[in-house]
């Protein structure tokens, strides 16, 4: 979840159109984010990063 929650900020922070480019190069198992609670993510995030909205932008962005 690192490197899509990365991807994501440098899209909408810094308007980096290539962070597309590199979340298609994370292998296919890093971007599938089925059978992750991305829930408790959240919840046991200290900066309580809504990670199941993440996901769902970055599929939005980058598919």
């Amino acid at each position: 979840m690192n490197d899509i929650s990365r991807y994501v900020t440098y899209y909408e922070q810094d308007g980096l159109l290539a962070a597309r480019d590199l979340y298609q190069e994370l292998p296919p198992s890093a971007r599938d984010a089925t059978g992750v609670d991305l829930t408790a993510l959240r919840d046991g995030c200290a900066y309580r990063v809504d990670y199941p909205a993440l996901v769902k932008r970055a599929a939005q962005y980058f598919a």
